[in-house]
């Protein structure tokens, strides 16, 4: 996980505060925000959460807003995970996230993740309001998922990409524990299963039939083997 850490790490050093509430930088959301929202990025996301860096579990945020010279907006938010809009004109005036948490100053630190929503539509398709949330994705998604992801990494990383490792493959991430279902497609494959996460190796991806489709998948982050 060296490449998302690293990218990760630049971010987390815009951190300042006192008692429990934290400040960052909006241009470093910005920056991030403005890369993932290229065309040829329509399957990726950019999640970015407080996490405790003892627990590892979310951060509880009490409130959370976002300050120019002139200026105040909410920060939207939701069990740990940050929601910064992409807006320029925050990003000119130098803009300042400041969010407050439950947990003592120190204690939480923020975590970027590169996902794919499963249950949601692609940032190019209309989504359909009336039609049943829980959908499957297939071999040719998780392929597409895998290819935008690799290249969002490497995007990100900028002129440090050469030294990052490569993705390995991609990881189900299940909204509970693994069904019986899932699990009995799961065992006729090469996956690596922990809890509600399923990984699995880009030439695996590849062998797997042109029919195969995953259920109750919430979301699929990149898989960098160590």
């Amino acid at each position: 996980m060296f490449k998302l850490t690293m990218i990760t790490t630049l971010m987390c050093a815009s951190f300042i505060g006192t008692a429990a509430e934290m400040s960052l930088s909006y241009d470093g959301f910005y920056d991030r925000l403005k890369t993932v929202n290229k065309t040829e990025y329509n399957d990726v996301t950019m999640g970015f959460y407080l996490l405790n860096k003892e627990t590892k579990q979310r951060c509880k945020i009490k409130s959370g807003n976002i300050y120019t010279e002139k200026t105040t907006s909410p920060l939207m938010f939701e069990n740990g995970e940050l929601f910064p809009p992409f807006n320029k004109d925050l990003d000119s005036n130098k803009g300042v996230v400041v969010v407050d948490t439950e947990e003592p100053y120190g204690k939480c630190v923020l975590q970027m993740q590169i996902k794919s929503d499963i249950n949601t539509a692609t940032k190019d398709e209309n989504k359909d309001e009336n039609k049943d949330e829980n959908v499957t994705v297939d071999k040719a998604r998780l392929l597409n998922i895998y290819e935008q992801q690799d290249e969002l990494l490497d995007d990100l990383a900028g002129m440090m990409s050469f030294l990052m490792p490569n993705m390995s493959g991609v990881t189900l991430v299940f909204d509970d524990a693994i069904t019986t279902t899932n699990l009995a497609k799961l065992e006729n494959n090469t996956f690596i299963c922990k809890e509600n996460r399923c990984s699995i190796l880009i030439d695996d991806i590849k062998k797997l039939p042109q029919t195969q489709t995953f259920a109750d998948v919430s979301y699929v982050v990149p898989y960098i083997k160590k």
